[in-house]
């Protein structure tokens, strides 16, 4: 469901240019609603969320070792607790099995090899791939949590600034070989042609 723009919350999105915002992508709201953003966004129907868990579990799994050393995602708990989220399928998921914001967002950049946004009350950060391929893209999804409810935003051509670089980036480039791309999250100016789909997963956090 498209909306306007979130006229009744410029102090939630100050880390966006509220005057850009040219859409807002309203998702069912079943507990699937973060991953359906991100369905929306790669593949055009929020209906493939489903999908976009299967993608991401593939990642899990096949760099397991890299995220263990990293320690990105833990090692026992915290990385048992995100294969539950991503591996669950119900038509309904309780809160548990909710978007959680670092893991997943992290995981989504490094399964579709661009960066995502996480946008929260008091704070905003970006998640750079941690791999050795080129990015698919540059363009951002960002995410940012209202109302435990999560939203795709659209951006008209702008420049900005881009929120603070999640996890420790360089320093996980750097010992695990990863093409550092921080200098291209400075100062930029979305491309004419396309409308920036910002993944705004966009949480009061009371």
């Amino acid at each position: 469901m498209i909306s306007s723009p979130f006229h009744s919350l410029p102090n939630h999105m100050s880390h966006l240019p509220i005057s850009q915002v040219s859409g807002v992508y309203d998702p069912s709201a079943d507990g699937h609603c973060g991953f359906r953003c991100l369905a929306k966004a790669i593949y055009g129907n929020e209906d493939d969320y489903q999908k976009v868990k299967n993608d991401m579990m593939k990642v899990l799994v096949d760099r397991k070792d890299f995220y263990w050393k990293s320690k990105v995602f833990g090692k026992g708990k915290e990385y048992d607790s995100l294969t539950k989220i991503i591996s669950y399928s119900g038509p309904s998921a309780p809160s548990e099995f909710w978007f959680s914001t670092l893991d997943c967002g992290q995981l989504a950049a490094d399964t579709y090899k661009c960066p995502i946004e996480i946008h929260h009350k008091d704070q905003a950060l970006i998640f750079l791939p941690m791999i050795k391929e080129r990015y698919q893209t540059f363009n951002t999804t960002i995410m940012l949590p209202h109302a435990s409810h999560y939203y795709l935003i659209t951006l008209n051509r702008c420049r900005r600034h881009f929120p603070t670089i999640a996890f420790e980036y360089q320093r996980l480039c750097q010992e695990f070989g990863f093409t550092d791309f921080t200098s291209n999250f400075v100062d930029t100016e979305t491309k004419p042609s396309l409308l920036l789909h910002l993944l705004t997963l966009y949480l009061y956090c009371k």
